[in-house]
């Protein structure tokens, strides 16, 4: 009986933890996607030409699926072109 008990306690252990985190795993995502649109949206403000910026878009897209994380992509265009760094630097950067 007490084995039972304890299985039962640990399955509903589980079952709590996967709940919660499919709960999270939502508001998780929407952060990384906004702030992967602030990084698009600062380099559409940016004064580079419509072809750098596609291209610049292109290496975003490109690093955010291989796992970099958005966070990370928002302070490398933003702080960069705060700095005033140019489209190839900023390609160099993304890569």
């Amino acid at each position: 009986m007490k084995i039972l008990r304890q299985i039962r306690t640990g399955f509903l252990a589980v079952a709590v933890t996967v709940f919660a985190l499919a709960l999270a795993a939502p508001a998780v995502a929407s952060a990384e996607a906004g702030n992967a649109d602030n990084s698009l949206r600062a380099l559409e403000q940016a004064s580079f030409t419509s072809a750098e910026k596609q291209v610049l878009r292109g290496r975003i897209q490109a690093a955010r699926q291989a796992g970099v994380p958005a966070d990370d992509l928002e302070i490398i265009v933003t702080r960069g072109l705060a700095r005033g760094i140019n489209a190839a630097t900023l390609g160099r950067f993304l890569e």
